[in-house]
């Protein structure tokens, strides 16, 4: 679902997409829990909509 917000980018999708994936994957093994990583997904996605919204205006 990604891939259309990196313009199709392959070195920005490995990279960013490949990084954060490392990070959602190490707390899944860490906590055995599906959704931990999942909220970690949701807090970043949130954090950084909020941050945007407040610089953009």
């Amino acid at each position: 679902m990604h891939f259309s917000t990196y313009d199709w980018h392959w070195a920005q999708m490995i990279i960013l997409i490949g990084g954060s994936r490392i990070f959602y994957n190490g707390v899944y093994i860490r906590t055995k829990n599906l959704w931990v990583s999942y909220l970690c997904h949701f807090l970043w996605d949130t954090i950084t909509l909020v941050i945007v919204i407040v610089l953009h205006h």
